[in-house]
């Protein structure tokens, strides 16, 4: 499938309805209970991972899943959402256990305050099959050596914009500067797809 992209990513600008994009930002900045998980810069909640609390199944059927119809035989896994504090390094290089990935913005370009910054850097490196999770999501002693001396590109920042890629491609975000206030924090979004069983 990797011939489906430029790099083994894509990028789609106006990606949902507006009101679909807003009601995303809303849920992140006033979400109905406590974030689950804190990390360093920013803080998440996960969905339908055995959560069904926070599920958004009915957003990811409904308003995405048409959008990936060129991609045949996926299925949604799980996904999650990172509000990123105003000044932040953002999440370090990694990648995912996933066949795609797509990352979804859904903070106003009004509210960037450096424009070089708060984009997705896509190393052209991808995962081997005999590594474990640990070492590609969490070593960065071991991520750190795969992609030294690696091309990559940025993909600038820009609200209502998917990145599509495969999710074993490792990715950072290009750090995090927005305006002060709360309102203005970066939203991103996760959503993880796999192959059917069977299907390769």
């Amino acid at each position: 499938m990797i011939d489906l992209f430029k790099d083994g990513f894509l990028v789609v600008d106006n990606f949902l309805p507006e009101e679909k994009c807003e009601y995303l930002r809303n849920f992140a900045l006033n979400p109905p209970g406590n974030y689950h998980d804190h990390y360093k810069g920013y803080k998440a909640i996960n969905f339908d991972n055995g959560n069904n609390e926070y599920s958004i199944k009915n957003l990811v059927y409904a308003d995405i899943m048409p959008k990936l119809d060129f991609l045949e035989k996926i299925v949604y896994d799980r996904s999650w959402f990172f509000v990123y504090d105003n000044e932040s390094s953002g999440v370090p290089a990694h990648a995912d256990p996933s066949f795609i990935n797509l990352n979804l913005w859904v903070t106003s370009n009004d509210c960037i305050n450096d424009y070089t910054k708060n984009g997705l850097k896509i190393y052209h490196k991808i995962v081997g099959d005999k590594v474990s999770w640990e070492d590609y999501n969490k070593n960065q002693n071991f991520i750190q050596e795969q992609i030294k001396n690696c091309e990559s590109t940025i993909i600038p920042y820009n609200y209502n914009r998917a990145v599509i890629f495969l999710g074993k491609l490792f990715h950072r975000t290009m750090g995090v500067s927005m305006k002060s206030g709360y309102n203005n924090r970066r939203i991103s979004y996760t959503f993880l797809f796999n192959k059917q069983n069977g299907f390769s």
